[in-house]
């Protein structure tokens, strides 16, 4: 199955740790986690979380080389290790 992106994907050959600060709109609430960068592209960016985000909210990475920002467009939980995956939109 070939993958139908704008952007080809390069996943990471190591963890990237970074933090994320969230703005919930439904509660207009920011908080800060940690996130593991698994994979990114021009158009968005791949990462796992130990706590679910919903689609919608707004993300902005806060240790990046270069900021980066953007909403979070889907999630999933891995259900093995109550891991939660997200994909970021980013803007």
């Amino acid at each position: 199955m070939l993958e139908k992106r704008k952007s080809s994907r390069q996943y990471l050959k190591e963890s990237a740790f970074l933090a994320a600060s969230i703005l919930d709109f439904k509660t207009a609430r920011v908080c800060t986690l940690e996130c593991v960068v698994n994979d990114e592209s021009d158009a968005g960016i791949g990462v796992k979380l130990k706590v679910p985000v919903a689609p919608g909210n707004f993300v902005r990475f806060l240790n990046a080389k270069e900021e980066k920002k953007g909403f979070v467009v889907w999630n999933a939980k891995i259900i093995d290790n109550n891991i939660y995956r997200a994909g970021i939109k980013l803007i």
